[in-house]
């Protein structure tokens, strides 16, 4: 996990950390932010508004709050986030990790959050060329297409991947 901003062992961080690697975010069907609440203690989604897709968590209690700072930010690849847009079904794809840290978390992140922190850990570029497509097709003509495609170029120096998600 890299709940200190350093890879380390989660049993060594003292810290409440729930984490979740590629795989375990697939076995679990982990593909929103109701999915990830429910599998994560104390975590809550909370969604309305305009757009729908505008979402929210609550941590600990400490949630959204009118005018100041939300109780909880969200990090894509280590860039903060105070509004997260990610209320869609199929959001959370193509990821390496979830950590949800929480407790206050200002010290390392730089941002203060009262209720903690989630980061999001995109899948990095591979140096070997490869890829994945994944379709489904469920109940009342739902489908969703979810794919990555990855380049190794210039002898490995130069490294591009591309993920998308149809729903």
């Amino acid at each position: 996990v890299t709940a200190r901003r350093q890879a380390e062992p989660l049993q060594e961080v003292p810290l409440s950390v729930t984490a979740f690697d590629g795989k375990g975010l697939e076995i679990r069907r982990i593909a929103d932010r109701t999915a990830l609440a429910d599998f994560t203690p104390s975590l809550f989604a909370i969604s309305g508004g305009y757009p729908r897709e505008y979402a929210f968590f609550a941590l600990r209690g400490q949630g959204p709050a009118f005018g100041s700072v939300p109780g909880v930010v969200n990090y894509f690849a280590e860039v903060p986030n105070a509004t997260s847009i990610d209320g869609r079904v199929g959001t959370y794809f193509d990821l390496q990790s979830v950590q949800v840290l929480a407790g206050p978390q200002g010290t390392l992140f730089g941002k203060n959050a009262t209720g903690g922190n989630i980061l999001f850990e995109p899948m990095r570029p591979q140096e070997t060329d490869g890829g994945y497509v994944r379709a489904e097709y469920g109940n009342f003509n739902d489908r969703r297409i979810e794919g990555a495609v990855n380049f190794a170029m210039a002898d490995g120096k130069v490294l591009l991947r591309v993920a998308g998600d149809v729903g």
